[in-house]
């Protein structure tokens, strides 16, 4: 198990897939507000060892 420490640690304990998202800005380049690039929706699963 992956204990939570803080309020932005993620719980990755589920059996079914989650469903997530991303998004990445470059500051160099002067990415910010709505000027990034975002994926798809992704189904993410997390196996257990």
């Amino acid at each position: 198990d992956m204990p939570k420490v803080g309020k932005w640690d993620a719980d990755l304990t589920r059996k079914d897939p989650a469903m997530v998202a991303l998004a990445v800005w470059d500051g160099v380049k002067e990415d910010r507000n709505g000027r990034k690039v975002i994926s798809v929706w992704q189904r993410l699963n997390i196996l257990d060892k």
